[in-house]
């Protein structure tokens, strides 16, 4: 690694800068690096936070207008509900 940085540094300094390189280049380069900020990763927790509830929510609206949209097989939400919980039932008893 050290030979590396030896050779590029020495290829460097043989190749001197070209004249086409705009004024003070480096010195806006080192500015920039300088003022760029550190990560922060509760703003990008948030935002990321934020995005999946708006999704969550456009998810849940589709759904229960699908729901509503769809018809049943029963129109009661009562013989629905004790369909479901027998039919877990009997799974317990064939499985005793």
């Amino acid at each position: 690694m050290d030979k590396l940085q030896q050779n590029l540094i020495r290829v460097a300094r043989n190749n001197a800068p070209s004249d086409h390189v705009p004024y003070a280049f480096e010195q806006r380069i080192l500015a920039r690096l300088k003022a760029t900020r550190a990560v922060d990763t509760v703003a990008l927790w948030t935002q990321a936070l934020w995005r999946a509830a708006v999704t969550s929510v456009a998810a849940m609206l589709c759904l229960c207008a699908l729901s509503m949209l769809v018809p049943t097989a029963t129109d009661s939400l009562a013989e629905d509900l004790e369909t479901t919980v027998v039919a877990g039932l009997n799974q317990v008893d064939n499985g005793w």
